[in-house]
């Protein structure tokens, strides 16, 4: 049996992607979920070595990339050996960092699609694009 040892809230997305440096390579993955000290990127491919210590992250998100550093604290393997998906680490979160987490906990980002795993089970998730406000949500 799996033990839930998280301390932080976590915040599933849509939308948002990753790239990630080694030191010896360089790859893109797909953000599943963040909180103010970690994420979890999928689409990883399998040979990316996460194994060096820290790892360079960089969340592309609209008009600014944010950089952290990462340390990987779990892996598994996924669609068939093809790809991994790894759980992160933020050793020393930014103040960029802790912004745009707090952000998304109002669901006022325009990176995508924001919210709890039961918010997506009810719909009730805010979705936001650059042509709305953050008093103007769409609600999908």
């Amino acid at each position: 049996m799996n033990i839930n040892r998280r301390t932080h809230l976590r915040r599933d997305t849509m939308g948002l992607m990753s790239g990630l440096y080694n030191g010896k390579s360089a790859c893109i993955g797909v953000i599943e979920n963040i909180s103010a000290a970690g994420l979890l990127i999928s689409q990883i491919p399998l040979s990316f070595d996460v194994h060096v210590g820290h790892c360079v992250g960089t969340v592309f998100g609209p008009g600014q990339n944010l950089k952290i550093s990462v340390e990987a604290c779990w892996g598994k393997e996924t669609n068939k050996g093809m790809y991994k998906t790894i759980g992160f680490h933020i050793p020393k979160p930014t103040k960029e960092w802790r912004d745009f987490f707090a952000e998304s906990l109002t669901c006022t980002t325009e990176v995508g699609v924001i919210g709890t795993s039961e918010e997506k089970k009810n719909h009730t998730i805010g979705l936001f694009l650059p042509q709305t406000s953050p008093q103007n949500p769409l609600q999908v």
